[in-house]
């Protein structure tokens, strides 16, 4: 990129803001892991001159690494979330409680339901993704859905508290056996057998079921694959493989060739969907209608925007959706916004094809996974742990 396209516009170019006291402004939208980092650094290093605010429909961002211990009793909710007031105080960042569903380019300016719009110089995207409900009927009335987990976990709690009482469900299905899938179906399962051994409820009254339209895993090697299936079988989560959810009624699931499962409760691990607004701002998309930018992570129709994590796909450097991309770009982010204020140009991110993924069993143990390469036991779930609270104290431990 020129340097011309990579400089912060000075007053009235490029269609950029003026006043505020002369100074520019960044809207950082969304809580989500990338921008978090950019909050670190912003506190650890101003930039004169630079205002920023942050528009966040969640006020205490969660962490996706750390659900599935939420949802076995494991980790608390405060372990699992950073509270965005006081890191946004750190970094002498203005916290907006909003939801952002639109971008006027041509004002440089960003649409807040309910609220006044608000003016940028530059913008970064980091809102995250939901569940795809697309091609499953009744799914938004029968399913719960794993994502956002600030809407998830009282949905958790109440289907908790359902389990527990006399007449409540007693099969419960986890739709989606990607790596979110195969944790949440161990740890839903461990908590309610816990909870209901501790009530003296019969636990075999109980079944688990975890279904994957294609395979378990697809994305892993085959000895990952392997070693998933035995910890299922061990833990009693029956799997059902290529056979797509077609329909979630009160009581059951209709499959796509027409089978029915036992159902009082579904939860929805699914691929993620884009929010419908990203259509209507005019930036570039993929295919699947994520924020399409540079490894700079730019957008590719206006440099002025960033976007980073589930909401962005890298043009030819394209990777699942998962937090440790948004986790290691956190660092590339924050680098290239403050170069990019600073009128210097950003550098590009190259993600790892191979990395490691750590998939734990809620029973102590887990499954290691990185290229072609898989091991499990406990030291691998004490590891998960290690990273998991090691990321949160590298955010926590500045309040």
């Amino acid at each position: 990129m020129s340097d011309k396209r990579t400089m912060f516009p000075q007053d009235g170019a490029d269609g950029g803001t003026t006043g505020r006291d002369g100074r520019r402004r960044l809207v950082l939208v969304g809580g989500g892991h990338a921008h978090l980092e950019v909050l670190r650094r912003l506190g650890l290093e101003p930039i004169a001159g630079l205002e920023t605010v942050l528009v966040a429909k969640e006020l205490n961002a969660p962490y996706s690494g750390m659900l599935p211990g939420l949802i076995a009793g494991t980790n608390s909710l405060d372990d699992c979330h950073v509270d965005l007031a006081r890191l946004g105080a750190f970094a002498g960042v203005r916290v907006v409680h909003g939801e952002v569903d639109g971008i006027d380019r041509t004002a440089r300016r960003v649409t807040i339901s309910g609220q006044a719009p608000l003016d940028y110089d530059l913008l970064s995207l980091d809102v995250g993704i939901t569940p795809g409900m697309a091609g499953i009927r009744g799914g938004a009335a029968h399913g719960i859905a794993g994502k956002p987990i600030s809407g998830f976990h009282p949905k958790w709690l109440d289907l908790l508290a359902r389990c527990l009482t006399p007449g409540g469900p007693r099969e419960i299905a986890v739709i989606g056996a990607g790596a979110a899938g195969y944790e949440i179906a161990h740890a839903v399962r461990r908590r309610i057998m816990a909870e209901a051994d501790a009530r003296g409820i019969d636990g075999t009254a109980f079944g688990f079921t975890l279904v994957a339209g294609g395979s378990l895993l697809s994305g892993s090697n085959a000895c990952a694959r392997r070693y998933a299936r035995s910890e299922l079988i061990a833990a009693g989560v029956r799997l059902v493989e290529g056979d797509p959810v077609a329909e979630i009624a009160a009581d059951r699931l209709v499959l796509k060739s027409g089978r029915e499962l036992a159902c009082g409760a579904a939860i929805l691990c699914t691929p993620g969907r884009a929010a419908p607004w990203f259509t209507e701002t005019g930036l570039p998309l993929d295919d699947d209608g994520f924020f399409a930018v540079w490894p700079t992570l730019q957008s590719t129709g206006d440099d002025a925007i960033f976007a980073a994590g589930d909401c962005a796909a890298m043009i030819g450097q394209e990777r699942p959706k998962a937090g440790v991309f948004a986790v290691r770009q956190g660092p590339f982010l924050a680098g290239n916004i403050i170069r990019r204020a600073e009128g210097r140009a950003p550098i590009p991110y190259r993600p790892q094809r191979h990395y490691l993924a750590l998939l734990s069993d809620a029973q102590g143990s887990a499954i290691a996974v990185r290229g072609p390469f898989a091991l499990r036991g406990r030291l691998f779930s004490r590891w998960k742990d290690h990273i998991d609270r090691s990321f949160m104290r590298r955010y926590k431990d500045l309040l």
